[in-house]
């Protein structure tokens, strides 16, 4: 699922949290200048990439941008995260 590029909130977590969250989303989407169409396309390219590996559950597929840093010395870094349900490895016989 596409979560609008930021992780789900906690259950019970208010409206106002959820605004900032959406918020925050939407200050690294433009950050990074890559609108909500191109995210999800390539949401569709990772997951067909992994397809080509695994059996993939796409029911639970997520993509979205965040903020986290490396160490406590470094600067925060936007990173893309990408999550992708898989149930075993595919056999590929490589000729």
């Amino acid at each position: 699922m596409f979560n609008g590029n930021a992780q789900n909130p906690p259950s019970g977590t208010g409206s106002k949290d959820m605004a900032k969250e959406r918020l925050k989303s939407i200050l690294m989407r433009d950050r990074v200048d890559i609108s909500r169409d191109m995210l999800e396309s390539l949401k569709s390219e990772l997951v067909a990439t992994a397809k080509e590996y695994f059996v993939v559950k796409e029911n639970g597929c997520e993509v979205y941008l965040t903020r986290m840093k490396k160490s406590a010395l470094d600067e925060n870094d936007t990173v893309l995260v990408c999550l992708v349900p898989i149930s075993k490895s595919k056999t590929k016989i490589m000729v």
